[in-house]
């Protein structure tokens, strides 16, 4: 054991420089030191537990335990100074030593950078020496190589010169080894040059010669190509590359690859596949969906595209044999087959079937491009995928040959304006000139004097307006067709109908063709011709479409929605205010309709078409600018109708009130009370029946729009209808209660401004009851304050006792207070 204040050993062990603390805090070694300490004081406590727990703790061993351990800190302090005074000088020591052998390095690299650049130097000087040398050695090779060649081929030359004929030669060329054939090859194409320099009529033997090398070449060379269309029949891809590789050494290849291309099996063999097996003639159901403009759905010829398939699998199956036989020279075999099999197979069926489809109508025909130009797409596509994978093609060109291909098999007829897009435009008049025919022709003669377009013309708010200057060059003559269409039609069913019919008919006909079924599907078919633009001719498709947007705006509005507006303009001025008692409103619903429709047209133009210019902005706002331009005329037609219709029953109303009789409010009679006057019953009913057609069949703003201008001009005619009657008390009594009728019948129309002017004409009829000396008052409070004092006086000066001398003096009084 230790002594009794001297340290264990595990406190000593951890109180050492190689294992400090060992891990611990001080606080943690104070506290682990403490417990130890105490945990012996208590043992012997322990055994006596009759001494009281307070009396056992002693102080002393604490004391003299934190000594020792300040002791071994002291000792542990003076040990570490001085090791890392020995550490400190020991580096001092080896950075001296370090530097020292930086400087002998220093001075051995420089020696060895000298020895570098002489032998540098040295090497330089041999190698000015060596180099001409090398040069004139591999020069003299060349000499002596083409020496001995040209000896060679001078005494094959002299071998045809004396014996005609050369079995060196002979035997070479017919040789089973693909090398000796190689090298005859090369000795036959350098004889042909030679010949041709050495052939010269002061020799003729110069010429038969030239005549025997150059048979003898014909002859080589058909001899290889019939053995390579043997070898291609018998898919011998080792022979094939042979004899490719043996006419591309004789003369590059040019009449192998002309016989591979000009002889292939696939341009030989007769098709499985005749256009006239095509559904343009085959199948009437296709013909009647291709033709038909409310199906938008892009029809496939499935045997059409079937043989397109196989075109290009055969392209595709051909192109493993070329990159196999002609290896280098794969890509210009490639674009010549290529290039004959979209002239000789694609251009001819693809003529043929527009041409056929041109002949049914001119929607078949461009539907047919479009899927024709879609089917050889795809396969493009997939063809070109393919090849980008064959080695031959790591450049992309054939890849970039094959859609130079496609796109020249429709170029002449895209970019050709006459047999495309006018064809396109054309086709979209026709579509949407037909969807509006039937309206039009039920409509002809309220339609085709254009009395509401007239009318608008002389508006000086249209006349002015810069934004519907636009319309102008368009709206006359760009849809002339249209009136021939009609006329034509027209007349035929007059030939099979008599008048009364006809009659009948275009009463009927409104039901049906003046729908947004209807508008939707004329924006349908505009969408699809924009569609087929955009897929066609994307490079220029942003002015494309400005004219379809163009011809579908004309076609929709100006022969529909207009025509719609013209009809309601027409039935407006047919109806006879003085004989009909209820005037029929049905007309009204043309302009909520149309106003739905605007709507829509509206959206179509906003989701649809200029998105499709996001890249063009100028034609972007041309547009914008038509479109707005359109909308503007429809929102001007339709007002000047709702005016025009709110004219004709202001004089409605006023025709009624002219028959107010004057004894109507001049009665002493108290029987009348209970009763409405005449006057105010017809036009109460009037008021009703106006009002329950218009809500049925106007919307929104245009309702609100309609009932305002309708109850402005029918509080005029109130205001100054009642100047004109003398009223007794009696009267007046009546007169409030034919005035609470109306503005009972107006309140229905929910229209504040209307509610606030009824209310008004009210209390106006307060001043035919109330007693003379209350008139003053009466007219400094509620809404008779801001009533213009001169029309107060005429209400007043209209009361049976207005010239009595009580009502002059009571009167004067209620002044004074």
């Amino acid at each position: 054991m230790n002594a009794i204040y001297e340290l264990d050993v595990k406190w000593k062990k951890i109180l050492t420089s190689d294992n400090f603390l060992s891990g611990l805090t001080v606080n943690e070694f104070v506290t682990e030191l403490s417990k130890d300490q105490a945990s012996k004081q208590n043992a012997p406590a322990a055994v006596n537990a009759s001494i009281p727990e307070n009396k056992q703790l002693d102080a002393k061993p604490f004391i003299r335990t934190f000594e020792s351990v300040l002791k071994e800190l002291k000792k542990l302090q003076k040990e570490t100074l001085s090791r890392s005074g020995q550490l400190t000088q020991q580096v001092s020591q080896m950075e001296i030593s370090h530097a020292k052998s930086i400087m002998v390095s220093r001075g051995q690299l420089k020696d060895i950078v000298q020895n570098y650049d002489q032998l540098d130097h040295k090497l330089s000087a041999v190698t000015q020496v060596v180099s001409p040398l090398g040069t004139k050695l591999e020069k003299s090779i060349k000499q002596k190589n083409a020496y001995i060649k040209s000896v060679e081929l001078i005494s094959f030359y002299a071998s045809f010169l004396e014996e005609g004929d050369c079995p060196e030669l002979n035997k070479l060329l017919e040789s089973s080894d693909k090398r000796d054939i190689c090298q005859g090859a090369l000795i036959l194409k350098s004889l042909l040059i030679l010949t041709k320099k050495l052939d010269t009529k002061s020799v003729p033997k110069t010429q038969e010669v030239t005549q025997i090398i150059e048979q003898l070449a014909t002859d080589f060379e058909v001899r290889i190509l019939q053995g390579f269309n043997a070898a291609y029949r018998e898919n011998d891809y080792s022979r094939l590359h042979q004899l490719a590789w043996i006419l591309d050494t004789f003369n590059n290849g040019v009449n192998i690859i002309k016989n591979f291309t000009d002889k292939h099996q696939f341009f030989e063999e007769s098709s499985n596949f005749s256009a006239k097996e095509s559904a343009l003639f085959t199948d009437d159901v296709f013909k009647a969906e291709l033709m038909n403009p409310d199906s938008h759905i892009l029809k496939y010829d499935e045997k059409v595209v079937e043989y397109i398939q196989s075109v290009f699998n055969a392209i595709e199956n051909e192109s493993k044999v070329v990159a196999t036989v002609f290896e280098n020279k794969a890509p210009n075999v490639m674009h010549l087959f290529i290039e004959k099999v979209f002239e000789l197979k694609l251009r001819p069926l693809v003529v043929f079937l527009l041409n056929s489809a041109l002949s049914l109508s001119s929607l078949a025909y461009v539907r047919s491009l479009q899927s024709y130009f879609s089917i050889t797409n795809n396969s493009v596509k997939q063809l070109a995928e393919f090849l980008s994978n064959l080695k031959m093609d790591s450049d992309g060109k054939v890849s970039a040959c094959l859609e130079k291909c496609w796109k020249n098999l429709f170029i002449d007829i895209l970019f050709d304006r006459s047999k495309y897009f006018e064809v396109e435009k054309r086709t979209l008049e026709n579509v949407l000139v037909q969807k509006a025919s039937d309206f039009n022709i039920s409509f002809d003669s309220d339609i085709r004097p254009r009395s509401l377009a007239n009318k608008l013309n002389e508006v000086t708010d249209f006349k002015s307006s810069p934004e519907l200057k636009i319309l102008t060059s368009r709206s006359g003559g760009r849809f002339s067709q249209l009136n021939l269409f009609l006329k034509n039609k027209f007349e035929k069913r007059f030939e099979h109908e008599n008048p009364a019919q006809l009659n009948i008919t275009s009463k009927k006909i409104d039901r049906d063709y003046f729908t947004l079924s209807y508008i939707d599907l004329m924006i349908k078919c505009s969408v699809e011709s924009l569609a087929r633009v955009t897929e066609l001719v994307p490079a220029i498709a942003d002015d494309f479409t400005y004219e379809l947007v163009e011809t579908s705006l004309i076609g929709v509005i100006d022969s529909y929605i207009e025509s719609a507006l013209e009809v309601a303009h027409a039935q407006l001025n047919s109806i006879d205010i003085h004989r009909e008692t209820s005037i029929e409103l049905k007309f009204l619903k043309y302009i909520s309709t149309a106003t739905e429709m605007i709507s829509i047209v509206s959206a179509y133009i906003k989701s649809i078409v200029l998105p499709l210019l996001q890249n063009c902005p100028s034609i972007k706002r041309k547009v914008i600018a038509l479109s707005n331009a359109y909308f503007k005329k429809c929102e001007l037609l339709m007002n000047l109708l709702i005016v025009e219709t709110s004219k004709l029953l202001n004089q409605k109303f006023t025709l009624i009130l002219s028959k107010q009789k004057r004894k109507d409010f001049l009665s002493k009679s108290q029987d009348f009370l209970d009763q409405d006057t005449e006057t105010t019953t017809e036009l109460v009913n009037v008021l009703s029946s106006v009002y329950s057609q218009s809500a049925l069949y106007l919307k929104n703003g245009n309702l609100k729009a309609f009932l305002t201008k309708l109850g402005d001009n029918l509080f005029e005619q109130l205001l100054n209808h009642y100047k004109k009657f003398q009223v007794s008390s009696t009267g007046g009594v009546i007169v409030t209660k034919d005035i609470i009728a109306f503005q009972t019948a107006v309140e229905d129309w929910d229209v504040e401004e209307l509610n606030e002017k009824f209310a008004t004409l009210r209390e106006l009829s307060n001043l035919f009851t109330v007693q003379p000396e209350l008139l003053t008052s009466l007219t400094k409070e509620g809404r008779l304050v801001n009533v213009d004092r001169e029309i107060i006086d005429e209400y007043i000066s209209k009361r049976e006792d207005y010239n009595q001398d009580g009502f002059i003096g009571k009167f004067k009084a209620s002044l004074r207070n």
